[in-house]
C-alpha cells in the first residue's frame, strides 16, 4: 500500500534505528517521503544504519525525501550511519538530511553527530542536498558535530532563507540570506543543558540565564 502523501506528527517522541541488509538504511527516526509536517515533537536517540560494505545511512534523526515543515520541535542526540568499509563514508546529516524544500521554525537541532568511517561526512546537524531552499526562523542549530568531516552544524547546496532570530554555531557551509540582523551566526562552543521535562509534553533543552537564544 502506498503511503499517504501527507504525514503529520504532533507531540510525539521518536527513538529508533534504520537498517538495510548490506548497506546503511536512512532515517533512523523517520525515513519520510511525501509532504511531512512535524509539530511539537522531540526526535531523540535515533541512528541511521551502518554498513561494512557501503556508505553509512544518512539522516540519523530524519531523512526527508519530500517537503518538510518542522515547527516547535527538537532534534537531538541522533547519529547518521557509520561505515567500516575501506574508502567509504559515514552518512551525512546526523540530525536531519533534507532532499526537498524545507521549513524549520521555532525548533532546536542540537547534540547530533555524523557517524564514523575512513573518511568524514558533512552536516552533523542538518545536511541539505540539491539546490533546494531551506527556510529557517527562530531556530537553534548548534552544538552538533561531524567527526573527521566538515560543517558540524549546517551544510546546504542551496540557499538558506532566513526569517531571522536564529542561532547557528558554525554557519560556514550555509549561506543565509537577509534578514539576519537579529541572528547569531557563528557561536563556537555553544552548549545547552541535557534534555529534560521542562513543562511541555515532550522533553526539551532548557535555555539558561545569559543564553544568546
Amino acid at each position: 500500500t502506498a503511503p499517504p502523501p501527507w504525514t503529520s506528527w504532533s507531540s510525539a517522541g521518536s527513538t529508533g534505528s534504520a537498517s538495510i541488509s548490506g548497506g546503511g538504511g536512512r532515517g533512523g527516526g523517520c525515513s519520510c517521503g511525501g509532504t511531512v509536517s512535524i509539530d511539537g515533537s522531540t526526535i531523540n536517540g535515533n541512528s541511521a544504519g551502518s554498513s561494512s560494505y557501503f556508505d553509512g545511512g544518512p539522516g540519523g534523526g530524519i531523512y526527508a525525501g519530500g517537503s518538510l515543515t518542522l515547527i516547535n520541535s527538537t532534534i537531538s542526540g541522533n547519529t547518521s550511519g557509520s561505515s567500516s568499509a575501506p574508502g567509504r563514508y559515514p552518512g551525512n546529516g546526523g540530525g536531519l538530511q533534507i532532499s526537498s524544500p524545507a521549513i524549520l521554525r521555532y525548533s532546536t537541532i542540537y547534540g547530533n553527530s555524523t557517524g564514523t568511517g575512513s573518511s568524514g561526512s558533512r552536516g552533523g546537524g542538518v545536511f541539505s542536498e540539491g539546490n533546494h531552499y531551506i527556510t529557517i526562523g527562530a531556530t537553534i542549530l548548534a552544538g552538533n558535530s561531524a567527526p573527521g568531516g566538515s560543517a558540524p552544524d549546517c551544510y546546504s547546496d542551496g540557499t538558506v532563507v532566513s526569517e531571522d532570530y536564529n542561532l547557528v554555531g558554525d554557519p560556514t557551509s550555509c549561506t543565509f540570506e537577509a534578514p539576519t540582523s537579529h541572528s547569531y551566526l557563528g557561536v563556537p562552543g555553544y552548549s545547552l543543558p541535557a534534555l529534560a521535562s521542562n513543562g511541555g509534553r515532550t522533553q526539551t533543552h532548557a535555555l539558561t540565564a545569559g543564553n544568546q537564544a
